[in-house]
């Protein structure tokens, strides 16, 4: 840190992103997973109730709404405005839920957006929740074009990432031939490795420099989307995705089947 830095701020911004994406933490949860003691946690929880940041809960401590109040600055990222129109399209001619997702903090994404089904039953989405990029339809679409110096990191702290389901990968291995795959066809596949009961495909958005600055996703329950419904989403992420990253000043072509991006980075 340096000399400016107020170190008591930022152990309570520590406490407050700990939650990521969990809903209710103890304070012994709290002390893992930022490295504090009791006593400092206590007075971190204390200085953001006090802000009205958290709230206390039987099983411990929890977001409060306010922190949505941030959601407005970071939905003003010019990838919204140039996404909406081509996902609200997306989502008409599915009638399924359809995700624009963006890199946050390097190895984070965060959902900014998402254009619910109108059926009844169907995947729930909330903007501005926080996920980490080894699992997911978009974050895996986004994790499998990154530089493969950056790719290799991620994969050798696998390990201490959240497992959301059973069916989350946690073997390096594995997810590294996954991530090939997704290259190779230019989608991803999550079968309920974020969310049980949930099924989707996800295609990276470029940006000028052919980065993986964020992603979109068409999701839906188990019991409404089939292997051959996924197969036949594939290609429309793909393409949208690619329109996407082509107003935002990609010039990399589109994604063939084959999952390469053709000319440029």
């Amino acid at each position: 840190m340096s000399r400016y830095t107020i170190r008591s701020a930022v152990k309570v911004l520590d406490t407050l992103f700990a939650f990521d994406a969990a809903e209710v933490l103890t304070t012994e949860e709290l002390g893992q997973r930022t490295e504090q003691s009791r006593n400092q946690v206590f007075r971190c929880i204390k200085t953001l109730q006090e802000y009205g940041l958290i709230t206390e809960r039987d099983a411990g401590y929890a977001l409060t709404p306010m922190v949505l109040k941030l959601l407005p600055s970071v939905r003003r990222n010019p990838i919204a405005a140039v996404a909406e129109p081509y996902l609200r399209e997306l989502q008409e001619k599915t009638d399924e839920t359809v995700n624009l997702v963006v890199r946050w903090h390097d190895r984070e994404t965060i959902t900014l957006a998402t254009f619910p089904s109108r059926q009844g039953v169907r995947l729930v989405s909330q903007a501005g929740q926080v996920s980490l990029l080894h699992a997911g339809a978009t974050p895996k679409a986004m994790l499998a074009f990154v530089s493969p110096e950056e790719q290799e990191a991620i994969l050798a702290e696998l390990a201490s990432y959240p497992q959301y389901t059973p069916a989350t990968e946690t073997d390096p291995k594995r997810l590294r031939r996954e991530l090939e795959q997704i290259r190779q066809r230019g989608y991803s596949i999550s079968d309920q490795d974020f969310e049980l009961g949930g099924r989707g495909v996800g295609a990276p958005i470029f940006d000028g420099r052919g980065e993986p600055v964020a992603g979109i996703s068409i999701g839906g329950p188990v019991m409404r989307v089939s292997d051959a419904t996924m197969k036949n989403w594939g290609p429309m992420v793909v393409k949208v995705a690619a329109a996407i990253s082509s107003e935002l000043g990609w010039r990399g072509g589109s994604l063939r089947a084959s999952g390469e991006r053709s000319g440029g980075s």
